[in-house]
């Protein structure tokens, strides 16, 4: 491998990395457990009102939690493609499989910057997002999950339980390497009435980055 590739390499990973080190405390929600906060409501790029259960499918909801600044979702090219490239991919296969898709962008790290609402919106218009992206503010919703990087999956079938969590695939570099879709065998798997393959994967982004709150002094 050129040194080039390696030094790329190695920048994509560090995220991943700083994850694996500084969330290992974070606990997302088991498989079969009821979607939570489904009546809550978060406000949408366009400026509208979305109430998550409204969202969905005939078979399922889709919950992606993601961003616009991690390399594993935005690429660093020319070699890395990142997930992004792959949404709209995973938005017709949802809607293939009669399942609901939204996305919520949780960090907090830089809400006056990067992750303004209003960088939110630009950053779904010049992708061209087609499903709902949504503001999570305090990472209400990610705390909820227990969502701990970008991308990180939730797949719910029409009861509100979860059959699916973690990565798109297991290659964020290019689709031509990917050798195992998890969500879209996931989706079919939920389309059919039966147990997605592959229930939980291992999740590879960077962290949500999160507020840290004061703990109250005891008097």
């Amino acid at each position: 491998m050129k040194r080039s590739k390696i030094l790329l390499f190695a920048g994509v990973l560090l995220p991943i990395f700083s994850f694996s080190q500084q969330k290992k405390d974070i606990k997302s929600i088991a498989i079969g457990v009821k979607m939570p906060m489904q009546l809550a409501k978060f406000m949408d790029v366009s400026g509208d009102s979305v109430l998550l259960r409204e969202e969905m499918g005939k078979r399922g909801l889709l919950v992606v939690f993601s961003g616009h600044t991690c390399p594993c979702v935005v690429g660093a090219p020319p070699s890395f493609e990142g997930w992004e490239k792959r949404y709209e991919l995973v938005r017709k296969h949802a809607k293939k499989n009669k399942v609901g898709l939204v996305m919520l962008n949780s960090s907090t790290g830089n809400r006056d910057g990067a992750d303004s609402f209003e960088s939110m919106q630009a950053r779904a218009k010049e992708q061209a997002y087609t499903w709902p992206y949504l503001y999570d503010a305090g990472h209400k919703l990610a705390d909820a999950f227990g969502a701990k990087a970008t991308p990180h999956l939730f797949l719910f079938n029409e009861d509100f339980e979860l059959v699916y969590k973690g990565d798109v695939d297991d290659d964020a570099k290019t689709m031509d390497s990917v050798k195992v879709f998890y969500i879209k065998d996931a989706m079919e798997a939920l389309s059919n009435g039966e147990t997605p393959p592959i229930a939980v994967t291992k999740t590879h982004g960077c962290s949500i980055k999160r507020v840290k709150r004061k703990r109250k002094k005891r008097s």
